[in-house]
């Protein structure tokens, strides 16, 4: 018997602020009306970059003038430095670059994808690796399709729709990106955003882009009574692209910060740990960053000592 998706995810980390609801109050219908209401000033709920996310990576490398940015330099290998005949262990890393001279760093920050990480880190931490090569993934695509206004029965209210798995669908959920942005607003073009592939489910993945856009078409027909055929289309592969927090997920979290604690020097973060989203993989950076100049707060401090 097949496990319903949902009983897999883990709460906690998954969605922390309606587990903390469902904690704190007798159910969550009585935590959601007791919830204060979200103040106007606070801004809207979903934010983008009207460049789009491209943009961000660009906007980084444009606000480190002093640095050097490698762009597409593949990374093998993180290993501790070395170090000379009675120096203290733990004083910097080792980056070996696919093509190119290695780089050695005092601070080394992962961002990769949990299985891409596993793999640097597991021939100096084996026990690292192994949890890290534990977060598994789903492999998901996005299928873009603009349609001309006339094509729809009716006007758009809201910003797209959930597909439950119980559906039997390959269309998790689509997003009527035109009215969900402003900056994507057309009078007279419809843009819809699929998103098709989740854990269990990769029929996506057997189809040609073809096959892929046909199928999509047709469940949109008959979920929205779509009509003709799509004047733009955009297929998105992300294979093995978004990871799963499943039951435990804050235990393997756990024992990783342990073993980290073990190579000063070396953090993680990005989607598979605290958050898949955009605004969360930023504030997970932005702890990263803290964690980092406290760090070396110390160590500075205890060398002052010595």
């Amino acid at each position: 018997m097949c496990t319903p998706a949902a009983d897999t995810l883990s709460a906690q980390s998954t969605a922390p602020d309606i587990a903390a609801m469902a904690r704190s109050h007798r159910s969550l219908f009585l935590g959601v009306r007791r919830r204060p209401a979200r103040p106007a000033a606070a801004g809207p709920m979903m934010v983008t970059l009207s460049s789009g996310l491209g943009g961000l990576i660009d906007g980084l490398a444009a606000h480190l003038p002093d640095a050097t940015v490698h762009r597409g330099a593949a990374v093998t290998q993180v290993t501790p430095a070395l170090t000379a005949p009675g120096a203290a262990p733990g004083t910097g890393y080792r980056v070996q670059r696919a093509e190119g001279a290695a780089i050695e760093a005092d601070v080394v920050v992962l961002t990769t994808p949990a299985f891409v990480s596993a793999d640097l880190v597991a021939p100096v931490a084996p026990r690292l690796g192994t949890l890290l090569g534990a977060i598994e993934y789903a492999s998901v695509a996005t299928v873009c399709l603009a349609y001309p206004r006339s094509a729809l029965p009716t006007d758009l209210a809201g910003t797209g729709f959930l597909v439950p798995p119980e559906e039997g669908r390959l269309i998790v959920g689509c997003t009527w990106s035109s009215l969900k942005w402003p900056h994507l607003a057309d009078d007279d073009v419809v843009l819809l955003r699929c998103m098709v592939g989740r854990r269990g489910d990769n029929r996506w993945l057997t189809m040609t882009e073809a096959a892929l856009v046909r199928r999509v078409r047709e469940e949109l027909e008959e979920a929205m009574g779509l009509a003709g055929k799509p004047l733009e289309q955009f297929v998105q592969p992300w294979p093995q692209g978004m990871p799963q927090y499943l039951v435990g997920h804050q235990a393997r979290l756990d024992a990783m910060s342990a073993e980290l604690a073990q190579l000063p020097g070396l953090f993680l973060t990005g989607s598979a740990f605290r958050g898949v989203g955009l605004a969360s993989c930023i504030a997970d950076a932005d702890r990263t960053a803290e964690a980092i100049v406290t760090a070396r707060s110390a160590r500075t401090k205890a060398q002052a000592l010595l």
